[in-house]
């Protein structure tokens, strides 16, 4: 998430599937947990307040619904990211197949602008908002590879101003590799010095995959925010995610469309608090750090803490500075949901 100051595209995946949504659908149905709804779910009241302040996020007792997604363009989100200047303010992101935009909301899903970059959206699949040379910016990683074909990945920085508007200039980009080969990555988070991949491993004969942790240098970031790198950086392979014994329904998706409903859609990092929250198909999951280990370690430990979110295709979280947890999934006027910090 915010480091503190001090592909496979949906599209890929529904023609693999035969529908994704409709094939999630089906087996929450046949799932003997309960779906998640509007009618399970507490509305949560949303408190107005200027762009340039930071504000408190939604207090929450509990999983609840902050509201939906506004925009009919929003069809296929893929990344989320909580603005440093007010926790109620979100920017949000399309994936492959959209136009290179950037959408301002607020927690409940308002639309406050949308902001068109100029750049190109190969696969955009994750957002996060760090402070990069003493100044907030939003790194849009580039990073879907389905076929895992792509020689390079990519990530661009965009600054947003005090106001929370883009500033004119055009986005700072920067390609890197995997020191192991083209990945298919859609949850990445700056932590400490570095920016934290996951990657989607296919399933090997019927057999789920645990992802990979990938570690960037945030060196390699700070510098590409001034000069182009002179050679390819590299992210160094740092571990796997711990990986459960599936369920029923992800045994299901396994069986009928070879769809691993465990592998990682978003990433987010609480260095305050020291947790990590993980989005799946399946889930919601905190990961709590011990010590100053590296977060790779972290990730490859069982979680504390693991909510079924009930969403068709989750594939977008971000963790406010107060630690509230948001996340939604793709689909046209998509619920909205939130965890408090230490849910369990």
């Amino acid at each position: 998430m915010h480091a503190r100051q001090d592909g496979r595209t949906s599209q890929d995946l529904i023609k693999r599937t035969g529908g994704t949504s409709l094939l999630l659908a089906w087996l929450a149905a046949c799932s003997t947990a309960p779906a998640v709804t509007d009618a399970f779910i507490e509305e949560a009241p949303i408190v107005p307040s200027a762009p340039s302040t930071r504000t408190r996020a939604p207090q929450l007792d509990g999983p609840t619904r902050l509201g939906r997604l506004e925009l009919a363009e929003q069809l296929e989100t893929s990344g989320l990211a909580v603005s440093q200047a007010d926790n109620n303010h979100l920017w949000a992101i399309n994936d492959s197949g959209n136009d290179p935009v950037i959408y301002a909301m607020d927690t409940s899903g308002k639309a406050l602008a949308q902001l068109p970059i100029e750049a190109s959206n190969r696969d955009w699949e994750d957002l996060d908002s760090a402070f990069i040379n003493g100044v907030e910016t939003l790194i849009i990683a580039d990073t879907g590879d389905n076929l895992r074909r792509n020689a390079w990945a990519r990530l661009w920085m965009v600054t947003p101003s005090p106001s929370d508007a883009l500033s004119p200039s055009s986005p700072r980009e920067l390609r890197f590799s995997y020191e192991d080969g083209p990945r298919d990555v859609e949850s990445v988070a700056v932590a400490g010095d570095a920016l934290w991949l996951i990657s989607k491993e296919a399933p090997a004969a019927g057999t789920p995959q645990a992802g990979h942790v990938y570690e960037l240098p945030l060196s390699v970031i700070r510098d590409a925010m001034t000069t182009a790198p002179a050679e390819l950086p590299i992210a160094r392979y740092a571990g796997v995610v711990w990986k459960p014994r599936p369920s029923l329904t992800a045994r299901l998706a396994l069986s009928f469309a070879n769809v691993d409903l465990d592998q990682a859609t978003a990433l987010d990092i609480d260095e305050t608090r020291g947790v990590a929250w993980l989005l799946t198909y399946l889930d919601v999951r905190r990961f709590d750090r011990q010590g100053a280990e590296p977060w790779s370690r972290t990730l490859s430990r069982e979680p504390a803490a693991r909510y079924s979110h009930g969403l068709q295709q989750a594939e977008a979280l971000a963790v406010s500075n107060d630690g509230v947890v948001v996340y939604t999934s793709e689909g046209k006027f998509a619920p909205i949901d939130g965890l408090p910090p230490f849910f369990r």
